[in-house]
């Protein structure tokens, strides 16, 4: 039904006639940010006490749900670098090579593109700081 839906309406329309929910229907943003952080806190706590049990499906399916509640407060951007270690780990661990090669991808795109703020990041304190010197 969705997808006979979708062919003419748009996605929120088409899930909503098949009960299919997408988003965070009838959150304002704020209240949108605090169910991603607790939902964040709580996926995190509960991977990573999966992973140290070696129960690395539920360590990679709780995981998951942490990096896309990511997604929704930029606070919790800070932790996307050990959260994708330990996902793709988890992946490996759970015997899900496509998912911890995608994870492994992710990670690496991800160093790349804070290392490469960083450089730029070096380079404006630099110039700031010689022009506060002359």
């Amino acid at each position: 039904m969705f997808l006979e839906r979708y062919a003419t309406a748009s996605a929120a329309e088409a899930a909503s006639d098949s009960g299919l929910l997408l988003g965070c229907p009838g959150l304002n943003p704020d209240a949108v940010a605090r169910f991603a952080v607790k939902q964040f806190k709580e996926s995190v706590k509960a991977g990573m006490a999966a992973f140290a049990e070696q129960d690395f499906d539920l360590a990679l399916s709780r995981l998951e749900t942490a990096l896309m509640a990511m997604e929704y407060e930029s606070s919790l951007k800070k932790y996307t670098g050990r959260l994708l270690r330990y996902a793709r780990e988890s992946a490996f661990g759970a015997d899900r090579l496509d998912t911890a090669l995608a994870h492994g991808q992710r990670l690496a795109d991800y160093l790349t593109e804070t290392a490469h703020q960083s450089k730029q990041q070096a380079k404006q304190r630099a110039k700031q700081r010689a022009e506060a010197f002359y």
